[in-house]
């Protein structure tokens, strides 16, 4: 029932609209009807998808990075990471993939599923035996380096953005602006953590406190997985900064510039020189 009034919008009434622009609205509501992945996003153009080539996988990795993204979600140019681990169970089914290639530009984004999967990319390669290589030309920062440090190995551009070791939580305190407008909250809760943020309020030192705790016991989850990969890197290149590809070479943060993905296919797939 969930889709019943657009459903019977789109196809059993009639639409004063061209076969093409019918054809685009097809071709973004049925994978939602069906409970599939998106083929087009909301400007019906492709959305991205892995490719297989000559044993190579090509998984990309997107915008942001949520777990169990909905599928306006994934139009609007997220990535789910359920979608990342069912490409990777794909590839690994068909028995032909020796080489996973993730191709990355994203920001980051939600802690909450992305440790997961980051843990399930390196016990992938072990029980499969097939390598997986991170690639990036633009973005590979936050919770997408945290999938990136599972790999074997980190190539990217010499001006992508890597990096960015950290998390955050932002709040955006707006109770003077309450007051000078004359308006007063007033918040009814069940304990002193309860409520923190809400509208026109400040926090407490109690709730400041608790925030930052979330963000240290995130962090700690995400350090503990870089430094177990790449023992190397050091406190000072964690502290949430982003820099160049050719810069997080030098500290270890990534492995190799490599400039096009289509130059690092070259390498993994020789059979495309012949």
């Amino acid at each position: 029932m969930r889709f019943q009034r657009i459903i019977d919008a789109v196809y059993h009434q009639p639409l004063a609209i061209s076969l093409s622009g019918f054809e685009t609205i097809d071709r973004i509501l049925r994978p939602a009807i069906e409970g599939k992945r998106p083929e087009a996003d909301l400007f019906g153009e492709d959305m991205p998808q892995m490719e297989i080539e000559n044993g190579v996988a090509v998984i990309p990795v997107i915008g942001p990075l949520l777990q169990h993204a909905s599928l306006l979600d994934k139009q609007c140019g997220a990535t789910s990471y359920d979608d990342i681990q069912e490409d990777l169970e794909a590839a690994a089914a068909r028995g032909d993939v020796r080489t996973v290639i993730f191709n990355f530009d994203s920001p980051g984004g939600q802690m909450a599923g992305g440790i997961e999967l980051a843990e399930f990319i390196a016990e992938f390669q072990r029980e499969t035996g097939i390598a997986c290589y991170a690639w990036s030309g633009s973005q590979c920062c936050s919770a997408a380096y945290m999938l990136a440090v599972s790999c074997d190995q980190i190539f990217c551009s010499r001006t992508a953005m890597i990096g960015s070791i950290g998390c955050i939580i932002g709040f955006l305190d707006t109770s003077e602006a309450h007051k000078m407008a004359g308006l007063k909250p007033n918040v009814f809760t069940s304990g002193k953590y309860k409520g923190a943020g809400y509208p026109g309020t400040a926090l407490t030192e109690d709730q400041s406190t608790n925030l930052q705790s979330l963000v240290d016991e995130a962090f700690g989850m995400f350090a503990q997985h870089v430094v177990a990969h790449r023992p190397e890197i050091e406190a000072d290149s964690m502290q949430g900064q982003v820099m160049f590809g050719s810069v997080a070479v030098a500290l270890g943060i990534a492995d190799e510039n490599v400039d096009t993905l289509e130059e690092l296919l070259d390498f993994f797939q020789p059979e495309a020189r012949d």
